[in-house]
């Protein structure tokens, strides 16, 4: 009987040793695939940014300036042109390699082999290998993206020529999320390594110094992508990743791990099973010997619960409550299981479920549930601007950080509830409630837990959230779906500022998608000639005269039309492209106003509206400087407009940015004024020569007493300050009146005019008092005095002579 006994039980558990390993046989496959999926979304990245520059290397050659080949205009056209971070220069050349860079130098490139390859060879364009230039800094290594110059005649009359400094290459594989002893490199159509984030391991050496096997070296060049098993020169094994690099023929991105480093889990997870294995069989025997008429029924439930865990069920547990061994057993059986479901489902970090360990345990709680009456809703939280708390913090803060979190969450989900580790900050929790209002108050808790402070090496911190919500309908198959709908939910959070929260809506992936396409539009809208200014008069009260114009931007999409300036705004500040399109209105508001001037429309003051991340930026300075010296502009024409929200936000940088625009001799007007926060104890200080009443008040101040004392309040405030004061939203004539009476000195509105195209308001200015005919141009005139409905929007005391201004300026 024992022997019997026995030699059933080693041949179990042979068999489930051996079903156990089957399983196993998958996971090497599996890691190899991830490490692929990583390398190719990198690779897919860096062929973004080469297609990115080759478009706007493409975008310059079509310009009517270097189709032109007119070197002179060349010459002025290239210092002015905004280069992306990544390109170091752009050079144009004439089809005899004469060149000249946007860094003001004359260089030959008649013997550059994109010059051999585009004027000689006729090639559209040229991607070349990274080189070193005679005309960079020594231990620079770069390349260029060229793209032939067409006349009309579709003759080649030139190239543009983009150098590209091979440190943004590096930067993408230098953060990889790699081991420390992994690496990745660049490798070329001959199998030399062209890039590395690492210079000592080597640029131009051969991918076969690292390879024994030249089959393995051509499976790489001859492949697109895939994987393969590899050993060193020193018999050390490496698992490697590859992937071709779209945006340069030729380039592959390649990935090299060692083994035990890749196959790390897997390998303990097989130490496990062998234990086990010896572990199981060593207690097979010594029970079967001792304990053979009573081991039938441990038996079998022990073999019950090992088919289970075969099959793939990690939740199974085995029954510790025999008084021998077969309860120790038991305990060691799921002791193992315990730890194979950590290396495998487990987060390290929090201790949570990992993103595909929490939906395999979601799907199988759904299908346990069947059908409930309670409400079953997927929650994705994530943290915003999780990033500085690295950033403040230091490396490691972050992990920290999400610790602390884990601790609280885990102590608020219920027992029946689950909760995980998405990705990076983010966590994927599963709720049950009762009611609606159940889950509103849970919600809300949750919210709070994020937002108790969390102390780390003395600082506070605070977690705003973006939470995105999709409900669980039962009985629930595959939650794939749903998984989809609650990201798409927390995008829409984050695309509306964050620190909030909202339930799926089958229209908020539409939306998402238009978001990104017109958001990636606005990158080429300038290039392309979509965007336009528009121009709203200011008047006079007392004489309706025209003195001035606030500069409006518009867009006109050719798929989805004209696009509200708000949301085009929001655009630029979350892509980073407010800077650059800031500086194109400054530079175009300033250039329509002198061209007035110079009609003969008389001196005009042009408003310009600055946002929050323009005021920050170090540069503005620089562009309101340029945009002044490039238009001939009076620096006293130009009036700068923030709000009043804006300028009550740090405020110290505020005063010492507007004090430094006033040494130019521009003017400040605050926006919007009536709506904010402001207090006069700190709006004193601002150097502010107007204040504009917002429109809400001037619409109600006729039926509303409220309204209309809080207009006449900020006239007369303004009056004491000796301020200038602009009514904005004028649109009847008893608007215009009550003005009058209040002695409002100036307005804006569609009474007046909307905001409109130059040529409209040239009849605009005509209708009003301002006209070319039997004027001259202050350019020619030299000095005359301003009109009266001008001196008002002027700095007090001010002189209207431009000649004398423009010394001042300058001497400043």
């Amino acid at each position: 009987m024992i022997t019997i006994l026995v030699i059933f039980s080693l041949i179990f558990f042979g068999i489930l040793t051996y079903a156990i390993f089957q399983q196993l046989a998958y996971m090497p496959e599996f890691i190899q695939e991830n490490h692929l999926t990583v390398l190719e979304a990198r690779a897919d990245e860096l062929s973004k940014e080469l297609k990115g520059i080759q478009d706007i290397v493409e975008i310059a050659s079509r310009s009517a300036v270097v189709e032109s080949m007119e070197m002179e205009e060349i010459q002025e056209y290239l210092p002015r042109y905004i280069l992306p971070d990544k390109m170091r220069n752009l050079t144009i050349s004439d089809d005899s390699g004469n060149a000249w860079t946007t860094m003001g130098a004359y260089i030959d490139i008649s013997d550059q082999e994109q010059f051999e390859r585009i004027i000689v060879g006729d090639e559209d364009y040229v991607i070349s290998e990274p080189f070193e230039s005679p005309y960079v800094e020594e231990d620079t290594t770069i390349m260029t993206i060229s793209y032939g110059v067409l006349n009309e005649n579709q003759e080649k009359v030139g190239i543009v020529n983009a150098v590209i400094p091979m440190t943004f290459i590096e930067e993408i594989l230098r953060n990889m999320d790699m081991d420390e002893s992994a690496y990745a490199y660049i490798i070329d159509e001959q199998g030399k390594i062209v890039s590395h984030p690492h210079r000592d391991r080597g640029i131009q050496n051969h991918v076969s110094e690292w390879m024994t096997k030249e089959s393995d070296v051509q499976g790489i060049l001859n492949g697109s992508s895939g994987s393969l098993e590899y050993e060193n020169h020193e018999g050390e094994k490496f698992l490697g990743v590859y992937s071709s690099v779209e945006g340069k023929p030729g380039w592959k991105m390649f990935m090299s791990v060692p083994a035990d480093v890749a196959y790390a889990g897997y390998l303990a997870i097989m130490e496990y099973v062998y234990w086990a294995f010896f572990a199981g069989i060593l207690v097979i025997m010594v029970f079967a010997y001792f304990y053979a008429d009573t081991l039938s029924k441990p038996i079998l439930a022990l073999k019950a619960v090992f088919e289970s865990a075969a099959a793939g069920n990690l939740n199974v547990e085995a029954d510790t409550s025999y008084p021998n061994e077969f309860g120790k057993t038991g305990a060691a059986f799921n002791t193992m299981l315990s730890q194979i479901k950590d290396l495998t489902f487990r987060d390290p970090v929090t201790d949570m479920y990992n993103q595909n360990s929490f939906l395999v345990e979601l799907n199988q709680k759904m299908k346990e549930i069947g059908k409930d009456q309670a409400y079953h809703h997927l929650l994705l939280v994530s943290i915003d601007d999780f990033k500085r708390i690295d950033s403040i913090g230091g490396q490691g803060a972050g992990d920290k950080a999400l610790k602390v979190l884990a601790e609280r969450l885990n102590n608020f989900i219920k027992k029946e509830e689950m909760i995980g580790r998405y990705y990076g900050d983010e966590i994927i929790m599963y709720m049950r409630v009762k009611s609606k209002t159940e889950f509103t108050k849970r919600l809300e808790k949750l919210r709070g837990i994020y937002y108790y402070p969390i102390y780390l090496k003395g600082v506070q911190y605070r977690l705003k959230t973006s939470i995105g919500i999709a409900r669980i309908r039962l009985p629930a198959g595959d939650l794939r779906e749903e998984f989809k709908e609650v990201n798409v939910a927390k995008q829409k959070v984050k695309n509306t500022g964050g620190n909030g929260f909202v339930f799926y809506n089958k229209r908020f992936k539409e939306e998402i998608l238009e978001e990104q396409e017109i958001e990636e539009a606005l990158f080429f809208a300038i290039a392309k000639n979509e965007l336009y200014m528009a121009y709203q008069p200011i008047l006079s009260v007392e004489e309706n005269r025209v003195v001035g114009h606030e500069a409006l931007l518009r867009w006109k999409h050719p798929v989805y039309g004209k696009i509200p300036i708000p949301r085009i705004i929001d655009l630029a500040e979350k892509s980073g492209l407010i800077i650059e399109l800031g500086e194109w209105i400054m530079k175009e508001a300033c250039r329509q106003n002198q061209e007035w001037i110079e009609k003969g429309y008389g001196p005009l003051t042009m408003a310009v509206n600055l946002s929050a991340l323009q005021m920050a930026d170090s540069s503005i300075l620089a562009t309101v400087e340029e945009s002044l010296e490039e238009s001939r502009m009076d620096p006293r024409y130009l009036n700068i407009e923030i709000t009043e929200t804006i300028a009550m936000s740090h405020i110290d940088q505020k005063v010492e940015l507007m004090m430094s625009l006033k040494k130019m001799g521009v003017t400040f007007s605050i926006d919007d004024f009536g709506t904010g926060y402001s207090s006069l104890s700190y709006f004193t200080n601002f150097p502010v020569d107007t204040l504009k009443i917002d429109s809400s008040f001037i619409h109600n101040m006729l039926i509303d007493e409220n309204a209309r004392t809080v207009t006449t309040t900020i006239i007369q405030m303004a009056k004491a300050l000796n301020l200038n004061i602009i009514a904005e939203g004028v649109e009847t004539r008893e608007h215009l009146d009550v003005l009058k009476i209040l002695q409002c000195s100036h307005y804006q509105g569609y009474l007046a005019s909307r905001a409109v195209d130059n040529i409209t308001c040239e009849e605009t200015m005509k209708k009003h008092g301002h006209g070319a005919l039997g004027r001259k141009s202050e350019r020619t005139e030299g000095r005359r005095n301003c009109p009266p409905s001008y001196k008002s929007l002027l700095p007090r005391d001010s002189d209207c002579s431009v000649a004398k201004v423009k010394h001042e300026y300058k001497t400043k």
